[in-house]
Formats: structure tokens, sequence, C-alpha cells
């Protein structure tokens, strides 16, 4: 990895785990953070969610993000950080993939998961990018000692 400046997070959380990390990864890195919101919420029920966001992959359905355009340009490094549904980022970051350019940035996906491993997103998300963007190998981490073990690691914290 090469020296990196200007770090944007951008994230999908629907339980606080996943935005729990995200913050993490911001504060250490000194990185600015985007939420994505879907313009439809999601229901609070995880049962109801769960079924909504399978017929969703089932579907192909790419929800609306509420969020406008997202400006990469200022930016090197771009974490994903995203849970894991049904081993890959949800359909609303498959519409933010499609919304989105990246030009010559860095992208490191970051997965929350108890049960899945970011290798197995990989695949998905290397399809999903457009653009100039090398995408590095991510992590799968659920605690604040697995970020930072990881950010040391690729040169990150600051």
């Amino acid at each position: 990895m090469t020296d990196k400046t200007d770090v944007l997070v951008v994230y999908f959380s629907m339980t606080g785990n996943t935005k729990r990390a995200a913050e993490e990864i911001a504060l250490k890195v000194k990185g600015d953070i985007v939420r994505l919101t879907p313009k439809v919420p999601y229901p609070d029920d995880y049962s109801k969610l769960s079924e909504v966001a399978k017929q969703q992959l089932d579907q192909h359905q790419l929800p609306e993000l509420a969020n406008d355009h997202i400006d990469l340009s200022p930016y090197n490094v771009v974490f994903i950080v995203y849970p894991a549904w049904w081993a890959q980022p949800s359909m609303l970051l498959h519409t933010f993939f499609k919304q989105e350019h990246f030009d010559g940035q860095e992208v490191i996906p970051f997965m929350t998961s108890v049960s899945s491993k970011v290798e197995e997103s990989l695949p998905v998300v290397e399809k999903l990018l457009q653009g100039d963007v090398e995408l590095l190998d991510g992590i799968t981490a659920n605690s604040n000692d697995q970020i930072d073990s990881f950010l040391k690691e690729e040169g990150l914290i600051r």
C-alpha cells in the first residue's frame, strides 16, 4: 500500500455493529465517514428484514439510496464497511456501487459477520466496482482489537 492521505469510510448498518466498526475505522485513520441509508427503510423486525433482503437478492432488486451522490474524487482510500447478508454486501451496497464511479482509489472491503469471511464477498465486490480501482483483500472483523491490528498491518493508523 502506498502513502495515503485522504480516507473515506462508507458504511451500511442495520443493528449498529457495522456502524461501530465504521466509526472506529474513521476515528483511527482520521477519515471522513458516510452512512448509506435506503430511501425506503428496511423493517426493524429481523424476520421481516430477512425476507425483504432475501427477496432483493434473489430478484436483483436495487433499493434506492436516500443519500445524494458521494464525491469520491478527493479520496485515495475508500473503506466499504458492511454486514454480511448471504456472504455478500446487501443490495443497498450494490446500488451504491452502481451509482458511484471510482477513479484511482484503493478500495478496502470491511465486513462484519460471525459466520462469513470477507473473502466470500470479494468476487461480488470486484464485479460491482466501476472505474479505475485497486481492490485490496479487506478483512472480516467484529472487535476493535481486530480493527486495530488490520489497520496497523496496512500502515493506515496515523
